[in-house]
């Protein structure tokens, strides 16, 4: 294995650390707003892409159970970015059931 390829997975398990620990803080946070709660959300899909290309590149993906890690994480990224960034320029936005559209696609992918 060369050493690049060996930082690079370095660089990415720590980032995915970094990722997590920050969701985590952000969604326990004492003052609990809509944004911060998605903003956790975007970040835990970004540690699972990061996760996936580890995936990729350690050749997991080859195994049998390395195949069943979820494809449709990618198609999250975008509704969830939406909501958050909607969250952050209405003052008095609140999730709705209506808000669940907006994942059907990914839904829809994993089946």
């Amino acid at each position: 294995m060369s050493s690049s390829l060996f930082l690079f997975h370095v660089l990415v398990i720590v980032g995915s650390f970094q990722g997590i620990l920050t969701s985590v803080l952000l969604w326990l946070s004492p003052s609990k707003n809509q944004s911060k709660i998605l903003l956790s959300g975007v970040l835990v899909v970004f540690v699972l892409l990061s996760f996936k290309i580890l995936l990729h590149t350690l050749h997991l993906w080859d195994l049998p159970y390395g195949r069943y890690f979820p494809l449709a994480i990618d198609l999250v990224i975008q509704p969830l970015f939406y909501l958050y960034v909607l969250s952050l320029t209405s003052p008095h936005y609140r999730l709705t059931r209506k808000d669940v559209y907006h994942f059907i696609p990914a839904l829809l992918f994993m089946l």
